[in-house]
């Protein structure tokens, strides 16, 4: 089968289903057809491991998942499915459902082998609750709920590099959710990764529409996932508004700010949804990525990255042992580059002549609801925190940073007051193309490095 057959094959999958799931709750009919939530065992935990091979690339599938389609899933799926890489040849991908029972998933190769594989299932009694309020409530398709909450995993081992695979999950009564992936890449491929932070609704419904048009082989996210202070932004809708991205590419996410808040959000939502992401070898606050030629560090800047920390020794060991042929790109939420706000400027003296030392070219942060670029010896720094947030100034704290740090002029490039989100494209030679475009589409900033 050839590679755009098995796109296309992938998009009417995914139109199919959820133009099922639609009709089962849109307009009247009977709503016992969609997966019974009721009779959730707490604590219930099925211990079923998954098998191995496989995904999907829904690349032209995007614009067929549409909010009613995932407001209609929502009955049974609080959190859709999102593919997260591991060791080599290795990934998992994870949904939350209210039904405790584990779900099949079926995973197809371009070539058509396919394989029906189970979920292992855990449910936990989350006791988060946003907004709280039940005339905000009422307003949203996917509120925080208190309750039972299963949390389904499938482990794909032995995958083929560069590979695109299929997965449709079969959620009972003949609904199901389909997506894909590409698997690791070669060092020698080409690829897009699309990098988004700081995601609030309801602007991120563009910005994350931006996200999906893009067609990401793989995503990074930048930290604040959601925010506690907006009474209409949830976790799940969160899930759900990213979902048309999250159904083309692999995604992986490091730690900001907002991760931190009240009812136990970090352990409840963070810890439980993303703990063991990346590589072997790293941990919940630090980790990393390889795809393709790339390696990416994913940070945590809200723990210490300072000199002496286990952080950034870490991090000195890691880089320093990198080995021939791969790229190096760190990521981390808060910036040491920038005029938005006043940065830490410690923690910039520590890891800068790291990053400079072992040649790293690329540094991806978020947290500043904007966009700014910074050239500094070789490093090129990137602030894009316009997923979805109130936008502010990004030059209100230029002054006061450069009566500390005048040389901080001469490395200022570019800086935007939008919403947006930026795309690398990873060249085969190693060189990478970045472009910034605000959350219409617009295109702010162009440039490459390397």
């Amino acid at each position: 089968m050839k590679r755009r057959e098995f796109i296309n094959k992938g998009a009417r999958a995914s139109v199919g289903a959820a133009a099922l799931i639609t009709g089962a709750c849109g307009t009247g009919a009977d709503p016992e057809a969609l997966p019974d939530a009721s009779g959730v065992d707490v604590g219930d935990d099925l211990g079923l491991d998954a098998g191995s091979d496989v995904g999907l690339d829904a690349a032209d599938a995007r614009s067929d998942v549409d909010a009613d389609a995932m407001a209609a899933v929502a009955l049974g799926v609080t959190k859709p499915p999102f593919v997260q890489f591991l060791g080599e040849g290795s990934a998992r991908l994870r949904l939350e459902t209210l039904p405790s029972e584990a779900l099949e998933v079926r995973i197809e190769r371009m070539n058509g082998d396919a394989r029906e594989l189970m979920t292992s299932a855990k449910t936990d009694q989350i006791d988060y609750n946003w907004p709280g309020i039940p005339l905000f409530e009422r307003q949203l398709d996917h509120p925080d709920l208190p309750g039972p909450h299963t949390l389904h995993e499938s482990l794909f081992n032995d995958l083929i590099a560069g590979e695109n695979y299929r997965w449709v999950v079969h959620l009972g009564n003949g609904h199901e959710l389909a997506g894909s992936f590409m698997a690791r890449p070669p060092r020698d491929a080409s690829f897009r990764v699309s990098w988004i932070a700081d995601t609030m609704y309801p602007d991120v419904v563009d910005t994350a529409q931006r996200l999906a048009e893009s067609a990401p082989d793989l995503i990074l996210h930048g930290g604040d996932f959601q925010y506690m202070s907006n009474p209409l932004d949830t976790w799940n809708g969160m899930f759900h508004q990213l979902a048309p991205a999250t159904a083309q590419a692999a995604m992986h996410i490091c730690i900001g700010n907002h991760e931190y808040e009240e009812q136990d959000e970090f352990d409840v939502h963070y810890k439980r949804l993303f703990d063991g992401q990346g590589e072997p070898g790293g941990n919940l606050d630090y980790y990393t990525v390889r795809f393709g030629r790339l390696r990416v560090f994913m940070m945590n800047s809200e723990i210490d990255m300072d000199a002496g920390s286990e952080q950034l020794a870490w991090l000195d060991r890691q880089l320093g042992s990198l080995g021939e042929g791969l790229t190096p790109i760190v990521a981390f939420h808060r910036p040491f580059y920038t005029f938005a706000k006043m940065p830490k400027f410690t923690r910039r003296d520590a890891v800068h002549p790291i990053l400079r030392d072992h040649g790293v070219k690329l540094v991806m942060t978020g947290h500043h609801h904007c966009y700014e670029r910074f050239e500094v010896e070789g490093v090129t720094y990137v602030v894009d925190g316009g997923g979805g947030a109130f936008t502010y100034d990004p030059t209100r704290a230029r002054d006061e940073i450069l009566a500390l740090r005048p040389e901080y002029e001469s490395f200022y490039k570019i800086a935007s007051r939008t919403m947006g989100m930026t795309t690398i494209d990873v060249g085969a030679d190693g060189v990478l193309s970045l472009e910034r475009v605000d959350k219409e589409g617009a295109s702010i900033d162009t440039f490459t490095v390397g």
